[in-house]
């Protein structure tokens, strides 16, 4: 089961501060979700996965 985080939470788990999280997204550079268009959530395992994938490159 897929559980989805805030970008408060998701900042908490690959200790990065919150502005880096919403620039990779702007950049889109990680998957974001967007229920309403005012947040954002996220999938961690998603969020490793393409952060490797862009630091490796």
């Amino acid at each position: 089961m897929t559980i989805l985080v805030t970008s408060e939470k998701l900042s908490e788990i690959i200790n990065v501060p919150v502005w880096t999280i919403r620039k990779m997204v702007r950049e889109k550079k990680i998957p974001a979700y967007s229920p309403n268009k005012k947040s954002y959530l996220f999938d961690p395992e998603e969020v490793i996965v393409a952060i490797k994938t862009f630091t490796i490159q």
